[in-house]
């Protein structure tokens, strides 16, 4: 399900629109620029018992939901491949527009 991903703030009778939630890019799971190291480091965390990325969200490239190998392999496809790129939030920083499970605790 789809939400505006903006949280509503009242001040002096004026109501300001903001983003709800930790703000991330998707794709950038280990902070600083997206790269092959995102990539790597979703393939450790998923099949090498490598500790969670400080936003999970961040990890779901293909936004489904479901952090599973479908994730690296699209940004790989992204990065190398001239492959459709990541759903929102992306390129820059903002809330996740769609509602899941999946946390993100922290920006990476």
């Amino acid at each position: 399900a789809l939400n505006s991903g903006l949280c509503s703030t009242a001040a002096r009778a004026r109501i300001f629109r903001r983003p709800c939630g930790t703000l991330f890019v998707r794709g950038n799971a280990t902070g600083g620029e997206i790269d092959l190291s995102d990539a790597v480091f979703i393939l450790s965390y998923l099949f090498a018992s490598a500790s969670a990325p400080a936003c999970i969200d961040a990890a779901d490239v293909d936004d489904s939901g479901d952090l599973d190998l479908a994730d690296p392999v699209r940004l790989l496809n992204y990065l190398f491949a001239s492959g459709d790129p990541p759903p929102a939030p992306f390129p820059d920083r903002g809330a996740d527009p769609t509602a899941d499970a999946i946390p993100c605790d922290a920006e990476p």
